[in-house]
C-alpha cells in the first residue's frame, strides 16, 4: 500500500507524510511529559483537591498543548512543505482525534507508573516505527512484527491519514477512528480508576529508591 501510493501522488514523499506525522505527533506528546510533570501541587490556602481532580485538570492542559502541537505539524506540512493531501480538512480533524488517544495513552502511563511508565512508552514507540507498517509493507516484515502490528495504535493512526492523504473510503477510515477509540477508553478509564491507588505504591517504591542512596 505504501509503494502504490508512491505510484499514485503526484509530489514525492507526500506518501510518507502519514507515517512521519503520526510519529511527530507521538514524540510530541512523549517529550511534553519529559519536560513536564504530571504532578498536581496542593493549592497554597489548603483547599482540598481530590486525586481524580487533579488527574483531569493536569489532563485537560496536557491535551491543549498536544492538539496545539498537531496543529503546527499538520498545518506546517500542508503550507511549508506543500504536501499532497486530497482532503485537508479531515486531515487536521483526524490529527487532532489522533492527538488525543496518543496524549491519553501516554499520560495514563505516565500517571500510573511515573518514569517507568515513560520508559515503556519509548519501547513502544519503537515497535511502532519498525511493526506500523509505515515504511514498508507490513508483508515484508518479520513473523513478530506481523504479529503485534495490528495491536498498535500507529496502525490505525497511520491507516486513517492515509486515507485523508490519498483519497478516503469512508468505511474505512472510520473503522480506524472506532479501533483508536478502544485505546483511548481503555486507558482513560484505567488510569482514571487506578491512578490513587498506584500512587500510593509508587510513593512507597520512591521513598525506597532514595534510601538506597542511588539517587541523587
Amino acid at each position: 500500500y505504501t509503494l502504490s501510493l508512491h505510484d499514485a501522488l503526484p509530489i514525492y514523499g507526500s506518501a510518507m507524510s502519514p507515517f512521519y506525522t503520526t510519529l511527530a505527533i507521538w514524540v510530541g506528546a512523549l517529550l511534553m511529559h519529559s519536560l513536564l510533570s504530571v504532578e498536581v501541587k496542593n493549592f497554597k490556602d489548603g483547599a482540598p483537591i481530590s486525586t481524580r481532580e487533579k488527574f483531569l485538570g493536569r489532563y485537560f492542559t496536557f491535551l491543549t498543548i498536544a492538539i496545539l502541537q498537531t496543529l503546527v505539524t499538520i498545518v506546517g506540512n500542508l503550507l511549508l512543505l506543500k504536501t499532497y493531501v486530497v482532503s485537508p480538512i479531515i486531515l487536521i480533524l483526524f490529527g487532532i482525534y489522533v492527538s488525543i488517544v496518543f496524549l491519553t495513552i501516554i499520560y495514563s502511563f505516565v500517571c500510573l507508573l511515573g518514569n517507568i511508565g515513560k520508559a515503556l512508552i519509548v519501547v513502544v514507540m519503537v515497535l511502532q516505527i519498525s511493526a506500523s507498517g509505515g515504511t514498508f509493507p507490513v508483508e515484508l516484515l518479520g513473523s513478530f512484527f506481523q504479529y503485534i502490528h495490528p495491536m498498535l495504535p500507529f496502525t490505525y493512526a497511520i491507516g486513517g491519514m492515509r486515507e485523508t492523504v490519498a483519497g478516503i473510503i469512508p468505511s474505512v477510515l472510520i473503522s480506524h477512528m472506532l479501533t483508536l477509540s478502544k485505546y483511548l477508553v481503555v486507558c482513560f478509564v484505567l488510569a482514571f480508576i487506578l491512578q490513587e491507588r498506584m500512587n500510593k505504591i509508587n510513593s512507597k517504591f520512591i521513598e525506597e529508591f532514595n534510601k538506597s542512596g542511588l539517587a541523587e
